[in-house]
């Protein structure tokens, strides 16, 4: 899970100016798989994908965290 801590800006390594770069604020997936209240979270059981669903308590979990407010 990541949070956006800078919208999207123009690559200053593509010169042709088509690509740009989000800033952003990753939680590790250690800690996420180490928390008591994440064990049965989707990604956790399922580690072999990059993306499933978060349940409301889940995210409000993540979001404590992580200190983003939801």
């Amino acid at each position: 899970m990541v949070e956006i801590v800078k919208l999207h800006y123009p690559d200053h390594t593509d010169p042709k100016g088509l690509f740009g770069v989000v800033d952003v604020k990753a939680l590790m997936p250690a800690k996420i798989k180490a928390h008591p209240e994440l064990s049965e979270m989707f990604l956790v059981r399922h580690s072999h994908l990059s993306v499933g669903p978060v349940t409301a308590k889940e995210l409000k979990v993540i979001c404590k965290m992580t200190e983003i407010k939801a």
